[in-house]
């Protein structure tokens, strides 16, 4: 969605300022596909606000919200990627240091083995092919 489409939504919703709405409908007279895309912004705009609003929902648990709350306020002070929960390190804390991809695995050795193999059978194939096509030019002289 470029900076256009985001401006068009606005429109659509209704949350451009006055003078900048008196701006975009101007552009409507010169560009159709912006008036296009506004119909399908428009079309695409459903009331989720009063599909919902009928709907009961349990309470957040207390606990809930402040275990989000400590996760959030330690993600922010945090700059490096381990992960600390309650002051222990996580699980994945051993793998954050290690660079994705880099061992060579018995799956890794297996396709460069078919492909070696696959290589091999090209070239012998190959060689088949211009041996009869010498033959056959030998042949006709």
């Amino acid at each position: 969605m470029n900076s256009d489409d985001i401006e068009l939504m606005a429109y659509v919703d209704g949350a451009l300022a006055a003078r900048r709405r008196a701006e975009v409908e101007r552009m409507f007279d010169d560009d159709p596909d912006a008036t296009r895309r506004v119909a399908w912004l428009g079309a695409s705009r459903l009331p989720y606000v009063q599909a919902f609003a009928h709907q009961r929902l349990p309470p957040v648990p207390a606990s809930l919200a402040n275990t989000i709350d400590v996760m959030a306020h330690t993600a922010r002070r945090r700059t490096d990627f381990t992960a600390f929960v309650d002051g222990r390190e996580s699980a994945n804390d051993a793998f954050a240091g290690k660079r994705c991809g880099t061992t060579w695995n018995w799956r890794r050795w297996i396709a460069l083995a078919w492909f070696g193999a696959a290589l091999g059978i090209a070239f012998v194939a190959g060689a088949s092919v211009c041996r009869l096509v010498l033959c056959l030019a030998h042949a006709a002289n």
